[in-house]
């Protein structure tokens, strides 16, 4: 039976998303202090991931899938747009792979509703009802999560909405409500988040920013930030207990895309005496760059980082408070890095 979630109160709003940007980084041992006036040695050897094998339609796909929009939902008519109905029937029409049509929905979702930042931080929530976030291209949680399941009951998809609490980047880590979906695909359930592919908040208004790190993800990475109150959703056996979800370092779904492994430290808060040492595994040899902030915006300087197939982080704190440790990643040395995770480090006297 599906359930339908229409006054969420609190409400997550979707993740931001920093970047950092180097002209240059140089190895073994790297700050971005030395992006300027450096000497830069030969890059890291690149181990390009082996290419997935080719996918049969119906074949569950790997993931993460590419972040491209549905070419149906790209191309779709203005006529087949005057309902939730005539989408979803254009789109079942045009996509017989079950996963790429519940994509297309997904990618649908995604792409024409806005979050309501308004209505978020006023914490006053207009109808989230799927026919009203349809007409008004606007909605928090979930009105994305009712959307997606109105489509999927009118396209023949089974989607249910599932709602419980939701941490990110940068926020309180116990998290807050949050309403996302699930969905059954050749007699298997798989997870889905509309609202954080849309795009993300900032200081400021809703970036629209497609994403597909949230479609069809493992049970054990979408675990690490979504915490359903009906512990079936996790997919996972036996399910975490809240306070094990909670214990979880808060790692982006694209640190495990990109092959990390986390070796230490293994919460997501740690207390230290002066440095915090993050050590990772990276078999693609991606390079990384770290920095700190104290959560008073006092203070904010870059970690020192070794790279290799095993990453060496090393972040020296300056003096007493809490710190946000941010790590970034990239394949190449230059351009323009993004967030992979983050610790909270607690530095004593």
């Amino acid at each position: 039976e599906k359930q339908l979630v229409r006054r969420p109160e609190p409400e997550r709003s979707p993740e931001p998303a920093p970047v950092r940007t180097a002209d240059s980084v140089s190895q073994p041992s790297l700050s971005m202090s030395d992006f300027v006036g450096a000497e830069v040695p030969p890059p890291l050897p690149p181990q390009e991931p082996s290419p997935p094998p080719e996918r049969v339609a119906g074949d569950t796909p790997v993931w993460p899938l590419p972040p491209q929009i549905h070419p149906a939902v790209a191309a779709l008519p203005a006529a087949a747009e005057t309902s939730i109905a005539s989408v979803a029937r254009y789109i079942a029409g045009q996509e017989r792979d079950p996963w790429m049509r519940v994509k297309a929905l997904h990618d649908y979702v995604a792409d024409r509703v806005s979050y309501d930042v308004e209505a978020y931080r006023a914490k006053k929530y207009p109808p989230q009802d799927a026919e009203t976030v349809f007409r008004t291209r606007r909605s928090v949680c979930a009105g994305y999560a009712n959307l997606m399941a109105a489509m999927g009951e009118a396209s023949g998809d089974e989607i249910v909405v599932v709602s419980g609490d939701a941490r990110a980047h940068g926020r309180d880590l116990t998290g807050e409500g949050h309403a996302w979906n699930a969905a059954r695909i050749g007699g298997r359930w798989t997870l889905l988040d509309a609202t954080w592919d849309a795009g993300y908040v900032n200081d400021g208004p809703f970036v629209k920013a497609y994403s597909s790190e949230y479609l069809f993800t493992p049970p054990e990475v979408q675990g690490l930030s979504h915490f359903p109150k009906d512990t079936q959703w996790q997919l996972r056996h036996p399910p975490l207990s809240l306070g094990e979800f909670l214990r979880q370092p808060l790692m982006r779904p694209s640190f495990f895309a990109e092959g990390f492994t986390l070796v230490r430290p293994d919460r997501p808060q740690v207390t230290v005496d002066r440095v915090l040492e993050v050590a990772l595994l990276n078999p693609q040899r991606r390079y990384v760059l770290a920095d700190y902030e104290r959560r008073d915006g006092t203070l904010r300087a870059d970690c020192d980082v070794e790279q290799g197939d095993s990453v060496a982080v090393r972040c020296a704190l300056p003096e007493e408070g809490t710190y946000r440790v941010v790590l970034f990643s990239n394949r190449e040395r230059h351009g323009a890095y993004h967030q992979v995770g983050e610790i909270e480090a607690l530095r004593g006297r």
